[in-house]
């Protein structure tokens, strides 16, 4: 007799089809590659959409593929055995650096005046993530 339980599920190769967006303050998406598909915690995704129409290259006429286009990039911060969050990825900007002189300095006297301004690190959101967009690692 078999028991469906003791089956242990194949890992699946990638890339992941998106299974559902959710909005929550900003937009999460759902794959459905999980933790015994290899995926882990702060893991990050290529998320993109294929186009349908296949480009062929006019000079030699072969297939070029289908265009993808970029949704964004997530990490995985949710991973359950067979499916996995995906929030959107935070970029961390480099330091702003402003240059003011005062109106004196034009004519040689005074100074300038340095300020370096710390940008905070900012969630980049997804661009208009869809069900059935695909995710792979990068």
């Amino acid at each position: 007799m078999s028991d469906e339980k003791s089956i242990k599920p194949v890992p699946r190769a990638f890339p992941a089809t998106v299974v559902s967006v959710v909005e929550q303050g900003y937009t999460k998406v759902v794959i459905n590659r999980g933790s015994v598909d290899g995926v882990k915690d702060g893991d990050r995704f290529l998320v993109y959409d294929i186009a349908e129409e296949e480009l062929v290259d006019p000079e030699a006429g072969e297939s070029l593929g289908r265009l993808e286009t970029v949704r964004g990039v997530g990490v995985a911060t949710h991973v359950q055995e067979r499916m996995s969050t995906l929030e959107p990825e935070m970029r961390k900007k480099s330091p702003r650096r402003i240059v003011k002189s005062s109106p004196i300095s034009m004519f040689g006297f005074g100074g300038r005046e340095e300020v370096v301004e710390e940008l905070e690190p900012r969630r980049e959101e997804f661009n208009g993530p869809r069900k059935g967009d695909r995710a792979k690692p990068v």
